[in-house]
């Protein structure tokens, strides 16, 4: 199928193909499980950023000790994969679907049947890595539906969303694109 593309595209985008489960419900969560998801939003999002930071290399000063801090963050990052692999045979990781995140909202691609109506609130569960089986939860209104291919393309603007986990989400996304911008110049 083709890749997401479409209103929430603009800007920075992280493009991948992710687990994500979705459903159509009635109203967002109560302001108080709101703000608790969002807390738990941000909290995972910090921690990615943790996940992805490399040891920094530097040219003086103690090579062993630097040598001794890759050693152990390569440890460190063993246990988590290792982890990380046991939690993804214990739970059942939804379909992964070709995504657009912006910080503004979400895109997919599904079957024609199963996308939901324009309009309608959908809560989305965002497996964005899947070394660390925790999703990212948040709610979207169905802003576009476009046929694409065999499917159709889903958009959903975030709504309820934290300015903090919103800032979270955009830090995320420019590391992905930082990385992928890095791996195409070492080509």
């Amino acid at each position: 199928m083709d890749e997401p593309t479409g209103p929430l595209d603009e800007g920075i985008v992280y493009r991948a193909t992710l687990p994500l489960a979705w459903e159509p419900v009635a109203a967002m969560p109560a302001p108080e499980i709101q703000s608790q998801i969002n807390e738990t939003n941000v909290a995972l999002l910090a921690m990615f950023s943790v996940l992805d930071e490399h040891p920094v290399e530097s040219k003086g000063g103690e090579p062993e000790v630097i040598q001794a801090l890759a050693r152990l963050d390569t440890k460190v990052s063993l246990v988590l994969e290792l982890v990380g692999e046991l939690l993804r045979h214990q739970l059942a990781l939804p379909k992964a679907f070709p995504v657009a995140l912006s910080e503004h909202g979400l895109s997919w691609i599904v079957e024609a049947p199963s996308a939901p109506a324009m309009g309608d609130l959908v809560r989305m569960d965002i497996y964005l890595k899947t070394s660390y089986p925790r999703p990212l939860r948040c709610w979207g209104e169905v802003v576009s539906l476009d046929p694409s291919g065999r499917g159709v393309k889903i958009a959903a603007r975030f709504r309820g969303m934290a300015e903090d986990m919103r800032d979270g989400l955009s830090k995320l996304i420019f590391r992905h694109h930082r990385r992928l911008i890095a791996s195409q110049r070492t080509i």
